[in-house]
């Protein structure tokens, strides 16, 4: 198998054909987006909603550390970009990823970091997780695509944004209010992983919103 946003897609797509699903809501975050705009595009006639939490697709969402692997020389693989991407999966990046633009840090479990890190350090997953970095650019090539889809077929949207992710910014989620003119947006006193301190809140926003 070869880790690309191409194949995964294509694995959740065949899932949602499997199962004879129709018509379903979309929830995207992180590199749920890529994986989730590849699959509305090829099916806009079953999408009834997006749920996009810290997902992006313009370019000005990107913050300086996603812009500078969407650019070359972490577009592929050699020796020294194996050695920058290593620096990723360190467990001080991780617990920045969730810490980072929280107001307040102990809401964050611990355990959701600890989770996150062994699952991160499975063997063989750092070799899988810099091919899916080195492949993110792909994701920036299409957001072209992706915006027309939004402007032509204007799905119901919430967008429920961390406004402190450093990782995906705030201008991300302002900036999808161009092509859908009746988006609802919410920008919480969060961070990147905003489930982590608002689930509650997010939660209820989005009871409310499938209901509607």
């Amino acid at each position: 198998f070869v880790y690309t946003f191409d194949h995964i897609a294509d694995v959740i797509d065949r899932f949602l054909i499997g199962k004879r699903l129709s018509g379903y809501a979309l929830y995207m975050q992180d590199y749920g987006g890529p994986v989730g705009f590849r699959i509305a595009i090829r099916h806009p006639e079953r999408v009834r909603g997006l749920i996009i939490q810290n997902a992006n697709a313009y370019r000005e969402g990107l913050g300086d550390v996603m812009r500078d692997i969407v650019l070359p020389p972490y577009t592929r693989r050699t020796a020294e970009t194996d050695a920058h991407l290593a620096a990723f999966f360190a467990r001080r990046v991780t617990e920045q990823q969730y810490l980072e633009g929280e107001p307040d840090p102990s809401l964050i479990s611990p355990d959701a970091i600890e989770h996150a890190q062994r699952g991160l350090d499975r063997p063989g997953n750092h070799a899988i997780q810099r091919e899916l970095l080195v492949n993110y650019g792909s994701n920036v090539e299409r957001y072209g695509e992706w915006q027309h889809y939004l402007r032509d077929r204007q799905p119901p949207t919430l967008i429920a944004w961390g406004r402190g992710d450093r990782i995906f910014l705030p201008a991300g989620a302002e900036a999808y209010r161009r092509d859908l003119r009746n988006a609802e947006l919410h920008l919480v006193d969060a961070g990147h992983f905003a489930l982590e301190s608002h689930a509650a809140e997010i939660a209820e926003r989005i009871r409310y919103f499938l209901s509607a």
